[in-house]
């Protein structure tokens, strides 16, 4: 199964597409060890990359922290835009100012899930059709630019009704 870190890298090339000159600016912690959900100041590789008002995002927790000012390190506000502060290791790759920030890609892909997974157990329960079925039936129903990001996470969506139906004992 993709796990959380393949699928919204997989988002993200699908929305910034294969131009990495239209994706945000990444770059790695620097900080010599690992920080602390209450730490307030951290280095970055490239520090001269970044400045006061930046929005720095962690990429493994998705916590945003707004840059307050910069020395020999970044001085960041934890928590920023209603995230949670957490802690990270260093070496973490970390993105300046997301569009797509990994809140919004993980609020998304959850509503997704939760309604494909609800579609193919009605298709399974009342219709009674078979996998092979509701799989060909999505295939014709899912194939177009809107729904492009369901069709790419396909593999993750099946395992999840998959375990969905072991449950249930289908």
């Amino acid at each position: 199964m993709a796990t959380q870190a393949v699928v919204r890298q997989r988002v993200k090339d699908y929305l910034y597409g294969s131009n990495y000159n239209n994706r945000p600016y990444e770059d790695l912690l620097d900080n010599s060890g690992d920080v602390g959900a209450g730490d307030g100041t951290i280095t970055v590789a490239n520090m001269a990359n970044w400045g006061v008002g930046d929005i720095l995002e962690f990429n493994t927790t998705g916590e945003q922290c707004l840059i307050t000012s910069k020395q020999s390190h970044l001085h960041i506000s934890r928590g920023y835009n209603g995230t949670t502060a957490a802690s990270v290791t260093d070496a973490t790759l970390v993105t300046k100012n997301p569009k797509f920030t990994i809140s919004k890609i993980d609020n998304v892909y959850q509503l997704l899930l939760m309604n494909f997974i609800q579609k193919s157990m009605f298709l399974l329960l009342v219709l009674e059709l078979s996998v092979i079925q509701i799989g060909i039936m999505l295939y014709l129903i899912l194939d177009s630019k809107k729904y492009c990001l369901c069709i790419i996470h396909a593999q993750l969506l099946w395992e999840t009704m998959n375990q969905q139906l072991l449950i249930l004992g289908r």
